[in-house]
Formats: structure tokens, C-alpha cells, sequence
């Protein structure tokens, strides 16, 4: 009936996340019955999962279009909203290929709603996590001289070096708090337990690491 009514791509995911949280005896257990009664707790899970999300994207609609307030009626400003809100992943080249506007219209549009720092991509990139054993800081394949200035000629962005660092400090911290919780899971939900989640979250030093030595060098 979802795979009918072109729903399920955006509601079995959701779905399958909340039966995960449930221990495994319940949602295999031999009864028929028993893992029926299980979809029950799962589905109300689901629906106030889906209104928390209505609700979180209708106030981010509704901080959007306040700022068409005052606009000129040729502006293609709502459009950009409208594409924003119906994609999950939006970029420069996408709003601009796809609403037929230059990119440096398209760059101002991105800018005007805030939906991103570009500065927060290149500082994840220089994330030493990201290296997997390469030279370069900056993925393991550049320096950030020339990162920064490939990037500056293709963006038309000017970098800025210290929020790079900063997104960089913010990023190691995120990953170890996120390592950390991983690991904690297990003793929190027996059903998620595993060798792999003790390891990631054995390994939030690492990121902590870094964390502080950013922050030292800055």
C-alpha cells in the first residue's frame, strides 16, 4: 500500500528505524501475533517522528519567506525556497542549473536563506580523520594553500582561514561526542550492542586529540 501510494521511500526508512530500537526478540519473535503487536508501539513512534519533522519544516518555511517581505514581484528568490524545501541535498550548481539563474545569483540566494557556511565543508575536509593515511592535511590529497585557492577560483568565495579553523575545532568535537554516544548505546539498548560499537567508541580520543591541538594552534 506505501510502495502504491509512492510513500515508501520517505516512511519505510523512518519505519524500520524505530523497530530497530526494539529489542530483537520482540520484532522476531516465532508468534505472529507478538510481532504485530510490536508494529503498534513502532507506528506511533513513526507518526510523532513525522510531526516533529512537519512541524520543524513548516517553521523552517515560515523563516524563509519572511524575507520576502518588501521583494520585487520578479525576484526568484520564492522559487529558491520552494527548491529548497523539496530537496534533501542542495548545492550552487543544482539551484542553478535547476531554477535557470546565474551562479553567482544562485551563491547570493544560498547565502540570503543561510542554509550553509561554505567555510563548515573545507573545515570538515581538513579534518585529520578524513586523511586515511595521506600526505596532504586537507583529505589526504592537498595542502590547504591549494585546496583554498582551487576553491576560491571555483566558488568565487574568499576563504576565511580562521573559520575554516573554527568548523575544524567544531568537527573534531562533534565526531568524538558522536564516537562517544555510539559506544554508550550498547549499554543503554542491549539489542544494539556490538564489538564495532565498543571500537567506535573507544576511539573518541582521537578526535578529542585533535580537537586540542586545533585549538592550540589557533
Amino acid at each position: 500500500m506505501q510502495r502504491s501510494r509512492g510513500k515508501s521511500r520517505s516512511h519505510l526508512p523512518c519505519l524500520n528505524s524505530r523497530l530497530r530500537a526494539l529489542r530483537k526478540e520482540r520484532r522476531r519473535a516465532r508468534d505472529h501475533g507478538a510481532r504485530l503487536a510490536v508494529l503498534v508501539p513502532a507506528f506511533s513512534a513513526v507518526a510523532a517522528k513525522e510531526l516533529e519533522d512537519h512541524d520543524r519544516w513548516s517553521l523552517a518555511r515560515l523563516r524563509f519567506e519572511r524575507k520576502l517581505l518588501d521583494r520585487r514581484s520578479t525576484s526568484r528568490l520564492p522559487a529558491s525556497i520552494d527548491y529548497v524545501m523539496s530537496q534533501p541535498i542542495v548545492s550552487t550548481g543544482m539551484v542553478a542549473r535547476d531554477l535557470s539563474v546565474t551562479p553567482r545569483a544562485a551563491q547570493g540566494h544560498i547565502a540570503e536563506l543561510r542554509l550553509h557556511d561554505p567555510m563548515q565543508d573545507l573545515g570538515v575536509l581538513c579534518m585529520h580523520t578524513w586523511r586515511f593515511g595521506g600526505a596532504g592535511e586537507c583529505g589526504g590529497f592537498a595542502s590547504r594553500e591549494d585546496l583554498f585557492t582551487a576553491y576560491e577560483a571555483t566558488s568565487c568565495l574568499r576563504i576565511d582561514p580562521d573559520r575554516v579553523r573554527f568548523w575544524e575545532a567544531f568537527s573534531n568535537l562533534k565526531w568524538a561526542i558522536g564516537c562517544l554516544r555510539k559506544g554508550l548505546a550498547g549499554r543503554e539498548r542491549a539489542a544494539s550492542a556490538s564489538v564495532e560499537a565498543c571500537v567506535i567508541g573507544r576511539r573518541f580520543e582521537e578526535p578529542m586529540w585533535d580537537f586540542f591541538e586545533v585549538i592550540r594552534e589557533a
